[in-house]
């Protein structure tokens, strides 16, 4: 069963709130550098995720 447009806009919509709220929270505790590193990575993370997504709906 395959999730519906609306099911993946709510969750990516929560996460990035989740990620906002998270980032407001420990700004002032988390090194530049590290904030860096964690965008790089879920930007992979998140290619991967919609990579696979992508392959599965072919």
């Amino acid at each position: 069963m395959k999730a519906s447009t609306a099911e993946y806009q709510a969750s990516l919509f929560g996460s990035v709130v989740i990620g906002l709220g998270v980032g407001v929270l420990l700004a002032s505790f988390i090194p530049t550098w590290l904030g860096v590193v964690a965008i790089l990575l879920g930007v992979l993370v998140h290619g991967w995720g919609m990579y696979r997504i992508y392959r599965r709906s072919r």
